[in-house]
């Protein structure tokens, strides 16, 4: 994966699962929201074990 191309999969990233962390928050769901966050860091380590 390229730094651009990681790049725009951390934004894409960011701003759905913590819009959907929000909304969960909002609803007063926080496994949910838990849950969201914990799959943003997944996926976030992911990326960056593919820049490595």
């Amino acid at each position: 994966m390229s730094p651009e191309q990681a790049a725009n999969e951390i934004r894409r990233l960011l701003r759905n699962e913590l819009d959907d962390c929000e909304r969960a928050i909002r609803n007063q769901d926080l496994h949910r929201a838990r849950n969201e966050l914990d799959d943003a860091i997944t996926k976030l380590k992911r990326i960056a074990n593919s820049l490595q």
